[in-house]
């Protein structure tokens, strides 16, 4: 598997993630703070999208 095709695995992995996540935060499922405690979770564990970069 290439760099780039490991990125955009876990671009998409990510973009999965943060989607759920704030389908969860719009029905009132998870409180806001659970939800920001996560997001951040999710930037540590996936640094790729913080800098997203597609070149």
């Amino acid at each position: 598997m290439s760099k780039d095709e490991r990125k955009q695995q876990q671009i998409i992995r990510a973009s999965k993630q943060l989607a759920m996540l704030a389908t969860l935060r719009l029905i009132g499922l998870i409180t806001e703070q659970e939800y920001d405690i996560v997001v951040a979770s999710i930037y540590r564990d996936y640094p790729v999208i913080v800098g997203l970069n597609l070149k």
